[in-house]
């Protein structure tokens, strides 16, 4: 097995041990040295949820066989805010 091919198997059982609405929002899970590094889009939830969720990924995969540890980047989009002035004189 190639090595890009066993790592697309370990991102498959990484993504297999969370709920489908965790795994919808995984845009990269990979285990480097015993650790499972995932990264997740939580631009639209607020910071509560964003705890949450990062809770409920260390909890799935820290169970996991060859994982000692479980680290988790999220990441959101940033708005661009755009101020119109209008004035009159």
């Amino acid at each position: 097995m190639s090595e890009g091919t066993s790592s697309n198997v370990i991102e498959s059982s990484l993504r297999a041990a969370l709920s489908e609405a965790i795994v919808a929002r995984v845009s990269s899970a990979k285990i480097v040295a015993g650790r499972a590094v995932v990264i997740a889009e939580a631009g639209d939830l607020s910071t509560g949820n964003r705890a949450k969720l990062e809770t409920e990924i260390k909890t799935a995969l820290g169970v996991l066989d060859g994982v000692n540890d479980v680290r988790v980047a999220l990441t959101g989009e940033r708005v661009k805010r755009r101020l119109i002035a209008i004035g009159s004189g």
